[in-house]
């Protein structure tokens, strides 16, 4: 079997695998529209010429995000296939970011719920295999969370210990009680060698935080030990983001995160910040320890949820953390994670590590009472925009919120005077601007909130869309946008200024992409490269094409392409289409039902072969509703 061959089986087989356990999914071609790339310039109420009957419904978004995270892992491991470092890991990360986006939902059906966590394992596993693996080994690539590298990315091998000795270290009350025994020492080792870079990195970090977190977790009555979880859980990395959904420094989930009061919505993620963030673990560690009176138990319920603590205390008839051997691995892992963290955290040098401690994150704040972008800020007080970024993680577009009456603003130590000076001469942000999108056939949440840059959960809460409901065609939603979405949209468009206009002893000509292709199956067509096809045409890598799109392909003068000929397509029709087709307009047409080819040309008054050549993939006549037709306008 050669190399193309085994690459198309590679793809069915992965596809089957991926698609068919699930319940009945979208079309690959619906579902690769989805994660459509920088938004559309013009205003979709027009986007056009006419629309699929209102009866037509779009799948639900959470069907559909799930969809897509299996098409991405499909391409990931066709990457893999192809010795693809870079475009398996980005989708790998594009996957795992769907199934993230799952998690903005409030009540997922359970049979999605179970499905993306297991698949999420699944992919982190792989991802950790083909891709973590041999970036550490080339550029020394480090995931972001020590929970993901001991527990999900990297399980370490479970050992039995003779008759459960251990050693008590620490048993003072109102402290956890701290114990030494062969599967804590197995973990303190790991760290020692495998993952002392890292570690050593999170001991630097603990002076920055450490007095914060604890005087807080203090207000609560709480074991001080406790800040050790958030130092294994984040590496107390504000901004850390774990692909089990995870956020902030106590990894807090979205919908536990709202539980214990913390906000998220367009403009903020209170998940990100140290103190809020900080209060909110204290509560739920709190009623955790309230419901099971063992810290054990509580910090393992912090790690897979109370009810599979109580699933396995009633299964094996036993409240001893160290005997519940039917906890996932992940959990078993985790508490004894927790004590080494601790023992080593407290005598660093006798195992080895000296700490370097970074600075203690020390602020001002100001309260202010319209928006500001941060880069303005921090223009005005002569500081840099990093700085303001790091003090204030809570903030998702990096501008203080439009829509509230005050806002506090946080600032570098000693700086509060120099902003009051300065602020007079800081621009506004602007009020937030909204859209409103018509929904078209074929279109999801998901596709719609890529499309504008925003979340599928701000669709959702702008428009009261409950998460179970559909989207119908023809629905009209309100679409916010931020104030910097222009300039964002401008910078990840398709980059004209780097489109070759000639290439030397090579002649243009225009493929129209047909439903199905890729970049690399057209480049083997024309005999070239992809990235080849992409630097012609402004592509960045990882973006998608789709049916109608227009490629400039640059072939040889004397290749039988620039001569016209057909290509060796299994459909028989010409793809490529003369330069001067491109100085006409071309109108879209949504294909109706009963619609035919026939009557679209008679409609419009043009030639049958003319409309199947504007459209190679329906050449064939084989059209059904919802398809787009591209007509010329002269």
């Amino acid at each position: 079997m050669d190399g193309k061959l085994y690459r198309y089986a590679l793809t069915v087989v992965i596809s089957i695998l991926v698609l068919g356990c699930a319940a009945p999914r979208s079309s690959l071609n619906t579902i690769r529209e989805v994660t459509a790339n920088p938004p559309e310039p013009e205003d979709s109420l027009a986007a056009t010429a006419a629309e699929a009957p209102d009866s037509l419904q779009s799948r639900p978004a959470e069907e559909d995000l799930l969809n897509q995270a299996k098409i991405q892992y499909s391409n990931a491991m066709i990457s893999v296939y192809d010795n693809d470092t870079t475009g398996a890991r980005f989708h790998f990360e594009a996957a795992l970011e769907n199934l993230r986006q799952l998690q903005e939902y409030e009540h997922l059906e359970p049979w999605t719920e179970d499905e993306s966590r297991l698949f999420t394992q699944k992919i982190s596993e792989d991802y950790v295999q083909y891709v973590k693996n041999k970036e550490e080994q080339e550029n020394g690539y480090r995931p972001s969370s020590l929970q993901e590298q001991i527990s999900l990315l990297e399980p370490i091998e479970e050992i039995e210990w003779e008759n459960g000795q251990f050693k008590v270290l620490d048993d003072r009350e109102g402290h956890i009680p701290i114990i030494l025994n062969a599967r804590v020492e197995r973990i303190i080792r790991f760290l020692q060698t495998r993952r002392r870079g890292e570690f050593q990195t999170y001991l630097n970090r603990m002076d920055r935080f450490e007095d914060m977190f604890k005087d807080i977790l203090a207000q609560y009555n709480l074991p001080p030990e406790l800040f050790y979880l958030a130092l294994i859980e984040s590496g107390l990395n504000p901004r850390a983001y774990s692909y089990a959904y995870a956020a902030g420094p106590w990894q807090f989930i979205s919908s536990t995160g709202k539980i214990f009061g913390l906000e998220r919505s367009y403009w903020i993620d209170e998940r990100y910040d140290p103190v809020k963030a900080t209060h909110a673990a204290a509560r739920y560690l709190s009623a955790l320890y309230e419901e099971f009176d063992d810290w054990y138990l509580a910090m393992a319920a912090y790690n897979s949820g109370e009810r599979r603590i109580w699933r396995a205390i009633r299964r094996e008839n036993t409240r001893d953390f160290w005997s519940l051997r039917t906890l996932p691995r992940q959990t078993r892992n985790y508490v004894p994670t927790v004590l080494a963290a601790t023992i080593i955290a407290n005598h660093p040098e006798e195992y080895g590590f000296t700490i370097d401690p970074e600075p203690k994150w020390v602020i001002d704040t100001v309260r202010v009472g319209k928006g500001y972008e941060l880069g303005n800020v921090a223009d005005a007080m002569s500081i840099p925009v990093s700085v303001l970024k790091d003090l204030n993680p809570e903030l998702r577009r990096y501008t203080t919120p439009t829509n509230v009456d005050s806002y506090v603003l946080r600032l570098p130590e000693g700086t509060r005077e120099r902003f009051l000076a300065a602020q007079d001469n800081i621009p506004e942000a602007g009020e937030l601007e909204y859209v409103r999108h018509r929904v078209q056939w074929g279109q999801t949440l998901s596709y719609i909130a890529n499309r504008y840059g925003v979340s599928v959960g701000t669709i959702t809460s702008v428009n009261n869309i409950r998460n179970s409901h559909w989207i119908n065609v023809g629905d009209v939603l309100t679409i916010p946008l931020s104030p910097s979405y222009a300039r964002r949209a401008s910078s990840t468009s398709r980059s004209t200024t780097s489109i070759p206009q000639n290439v030397a002893g090579r002649e243009k000509i225009v493929y129209i992409v047909k439903r199905g292709d890729t970049l690399g199956e057209i480049a083997e067509l024309y005999n070239t490269r992809a990235q080849n096809i992409r630097n012609w045409n402004g592509l960045y890598y990882g973006q998608y094409i789709y049916p109608g799109d227009q490629l400039n392909i640059w072939v040889p003068d004397d290749s039988e392409f620039a001569r016209g000929e057909p290509t060796n397509q299994s459909e028989g029709t010409q793809v490529a289409t003369s330069e001067a087709s491109q100085n006409s307009e071309f109108q879209i047409y949504v294909v109706q039902s009963r619609d035919t080819l026939w009557d679209i040309a008679r409609r419009y008054d043009v030639e049958l072969n003319s409309l199947r050549q504007w459209n190679p993939e329906v050449a064939s006549g084989d059209i059904k509703p919802g398809d787009r037709i591209r007509i010329m306008v002269d």
